[in-house]
Order: structure tokens, then C-alpha cells, then sequence
């Protein structure tokens, strides 16, 4: 059962009672599963302490907040990603842990910033290999950075790649161009230490596979990942795909459709495509062999369980794919 409200909060809901009932009753009409007592609860626990900060800030504009974050929480819980059992409880914790630190950017442009960071873990949340808890913990760390909302949102763009938003690759490199080192540094995952930001951003660009806090020199072959996964339990393959390159990508078949696929050290998404031309390059012409399993390039070679029988190889200047029958997923 939700604490009843109390404080600024409640005396404003109190002064317009009538316009924030009404408000309720058109999205109960919308979405007619819409709960009172979650919504109460939400209001309750993460509401009253985002307007009790905003209200110390700018008492001037406490109302208009009030609107925002009212009309952002309830069409939430009438969507049923807000609280509850909702499989969104990542936007709880951003609620909880991260608005606290933007309430000056919030003041600024409520219904913006918080609408685009419950967006942000909204669509993290709904990647199978983001993980938006991360990007929330980083964000937090970068929010006190960030002087305005545009630098915010480029922060969040690039953090995005390093929560395992792979496709976000070539955006957020671009915008690291213009972040401070301090906050590029928070968004990727660059430790500090004496190296400059610039040579490390140069080196992620070269290698996709390139992790600044733990990157082995040594020449070595290694399964970096796998991607995909069979329909029914959450990926996108109705059967083993087959891999092929395009242009400096990737593409997939399972037969019944084809697939984009972006993967690099941080994350591997999948995105549905129209077939596209093959590369005109095999594997050999990047120095790739596989023989029973059995992996070399050039003069370093080594075997992998698994990779006995090929379905099908693909390759680029930085990764070699491989399917086979026997799994949904791509090496």
C-alpha cells in the first residue's frame, strides 16, 4: 500500500484536484488495466522526492514539473512499463537514482529530460544484449559533467554503445569528438590513466573488438562472441542462420528472413534488412582458414569445440563469422 503523499506533492495535486482527475480518467479510459494503487505507489515513492529536489531548486516552477512528471508516470503505468510487475523495473531505478542527479537540467526542460531517459531504458531494456542497469550507473556518474541538456543527450547516446547497443557504434564515436575527455571517459569505460582519450578513441575505431580496460597485445585468435539465438527463446532465428558479409557488415539468413548485424566488443543487435548484394571478398582474401575446426590466420592458429562442421564463413578486416547446423547462434 502507497505512504500517503505528502509535502509539495500533495498540496499541489490538492489545488487542482479537479484538471489531475481529469487527467487520470481520460488515460484510465485509454488503458483500462490501469491500476489506482500502482499508480499511487509511484507517485508515492519516486514522485514526492523528484519534486521536494526540483521544488528547492526553482520554487517558481514547481507546478509545471508536477505536470510533467504526473502525466509522464501515468502514461507509463497505464502502459504497463511503470511499476508493479512491469518487466521494466530498470525505469524504476532510473527514476529513483538518476533524476535525483539532473534536477537542474530537469528544472530546465522537464518533460525533455525526463522523457528522453525513460525512453533511453525504455529501448535499452528491450535489447536482449544491452544492459540498461549499466547505463544508468554511468549516467549517474556522468550526470554532475553534463552543464546542459544537449551534452546530456550525447553522453546518453554514447553510453548507450558501451550498455551493448552495438549498432550505436559509428554515432557515438562521432560524438566523443566534441565530449570532454572527463566525460568520454565515464561513457566508454576508459580507465584513467596517462594514455590521452584521443589515441584511445582512435584505437576503438580501428578494432571493434578494442576494450581500453582490458586489452590483450598478444596476436591471438579467440571467440569474441555469439550472437543470436533461436525465436522462441528471444532471439530471431526461426533455424541455424548462415552468415554473409556486405559491404564492411554482416548479414543474416535464417531462410525466412535476413537480418543486419552489428557486433563489436560492447554489445550484438540485430536489425531486419532486405537481402543485399554479397561481399565480393571470401575470408581467404583476409587471411581466414577453418579446417574441422581448426581456425588460422596467417601464422596463428587455434581450434574451437564447435566448429567442426560450417555452415557458412563471412569475414571483414577485423572479424571472422562462422554458423554452423548445429546452433541459432553466430560465432
Amino acid at each position: 500500500m502507497a505512504e500517503p503523499l505528502t509535502g509539495t506533492l500533495a498540496r499541489i495535486l490538492e489545488q487542482n484536484r479537479s484538471r489531475y482527475n481529469s487527467k487520470f480518467a481520460l488515460v484510465k479510459s485509454q488503458f483500462p488495466k490501469l491500476a489506482d494503487s500502482v499508480f499511487a505507489a509511484q507517485l508515492s515513492e519516486l514522485v514526492q522526492p523528484l519534486v521536494e529536489l526540483a521544488d528547492q531548486k526553482a520554487p517558481d516552477k514547481t507546478t509545471s514539473i508536477v505536470d510533467a512528471y504526473f502525466d509522464l508516470a501515468l502514461e507509463l503505468c497505464g502502459r504497463e512499463v511503470f511499476g508493479g510487475a512491469s518487466r521494466y523495473s530498470s525505469i524504476n531505478v532510473a527514476w529513483h537514482s538518476l533524476l535525483p542527479s539532473l534536477t537542474a537540467l530537469i528544472v530546465a526542460n522537464p518533460r525533455r529530460v525526463v522523457g528522453a531517459i525513460t525512453n533511453a531504458v525504455y529501448t535499452l531494456s528491450n535489447e536482449p544484449s544491452a544492459n540498461p542497469q549499466e547505463w544508468i550507473l554511468r549516467m549517474s556518474q556522468a550526470a554532475p559533467l553534463c552543464s546542459d541538456i544537449d551534452t546530456l543527450l550525447q553522453v546518453g547516446q554514447a553510453t548507450a554503445w558501451q550498455a551493448g547497443m552495438a549498432h550505436y557504434r559509428q554515432a557515438a564515436l562521432s560524438l566523443c569528438q566534441s565530449l570532454s575527455p572527463a566525460l568520454v571517459r565515464i561513457a566508454l569505460g576508459i580507465p584513467t590513466d596517462t594514455r590521452p582519450v584521443e589515441q584511445i578513441i582512435a584505437q576503438m575505431s580501428a578494432n571493434p573488438w578494442y576494450q581500453p580496460a582490458s586489452w590483450d597485445t598478444r596476436a591471438m585468435l579467440k571467440i569474441v562472441k555469439r550472437a543470436g539465438a533461436f525465436r522462441g527463446f528471444g532471439g530471431v532465428f526461426v533455424a541455424p542462420p548462415t552468415v554473409f558479409a556486405s559491404g564492411d557488415g554482416f548479414m543474416a539468413s535464417d531462410g525466412e528472413n535476413t537480418w543486419l548485424l552489428h557486433a563489436d566488443a560492447f554489445g550484438a543487435t540485430f536489425h531486419r534488412a532486405e537481402p543485399t548484394p554479397r561481399a565480393d571478398k571470401p575470408p581467404s582474401a583476409y587471411g581466414y582458414k577453418v579446417v574441422t575446426g581448426t581456425v588460422s590466420k596467417g601464422t596463428t592458429t587455434a581450434a574451437f569445440d564447435g566448429l567442426e562442421i560450417v555452415t557458412s564463413l563471412a569475414a571483414n578486416a577485423t572479424t571472422l563469422a562462422i554458423t554452423t547446423p548445429y546452433t541459432h547462434a553466430i560465432t
